[in-house]
């Protein structure tokens, strides 16, 4: 009977770290501010989604880097608290960095990450342990975190605005490229039949 408790905590437990991985991959991954896009207008954001993204960015990186640092630490053996600090905010740069340029290569970097430490974690049975989990955990270096958390959030938002300010300046490109284009054709059609 206590063995099937053990199995039956794990897998709850496995569970639960399963769907927080899931979290974080998938609300990492893509671009968070929400675009308007027609054919008519240039591509605009609404107030109401500047405003949730504006709110929800630094909720999301604390959310991001908690979930990170908390894995890192449970199953980096040879690393110090400075190198797992600099590895959490690496995934998070990156992946937001390739959320703007290529979902699909950030998606891929945002999942495979805690999947690895998952897969670390079921099939190596690589922790540290309480003690040293504690122990590495109370040596991170706060002060550090929250000068991290905050240039995430920078790098964010700088992100963000150069991607919405390509996704207009590609809309603007298009229109005018189809303009000239089109004027292009039409002149070579009248060559030789104007009067």
């Amino acid at each position: 009977m206590a063995a099937l408790l053990d199995v039956a905590a794990l897998g709850i437990g496995l569970a639960v770290m399963a769907t927080v991985l899931w979290v974080v991959y998938r609300t990492m991954d893509h671009a968070r501010l929400p675009l308007v896009r027609s054919d008519d207008h240039a591509p605009r954001v609404t107030w109401a989604g500047g405003a949730r993204y504006a709110l929800l960015t630094p909720v999301l990186v604390s959310f991001w880097l908690s979930v990170l640092l908390l894995l890192i630490t449970a199953v980096a053996r040879e690393r110090n608290p400075d190198e797992i600090l600099a590895a959490a905010c690496a995934v998070i740069a990156g992946a937001r960095l390739l959320a703007h340029i290529r979902a699909e290569i950030s998606h891929e970097l945002a999942k495979t990450i805690p999947i690895v430490i998952l897969s670390v974690i079921l099939i190596g049975g690589q922790l540290v342990g309480v003690a040293g989990f504690e122990q590495t955990f109370n040596a991170i270096p706060w002060d550090r975190v929250d000068a991290y958390w905050f240039g995430l959030i920078v790098w964010d938002f700088l992100v963000t605005s150069l991607w919405f300010v390509y996704q207009r300046r590609s809309w603007y490109g298009r229109r005018r490229s189809a303009g000239r284009l089109s004027r292009a054709i039409t002149r070579w059609r009248r060559i030789g039949y104007s009067d």
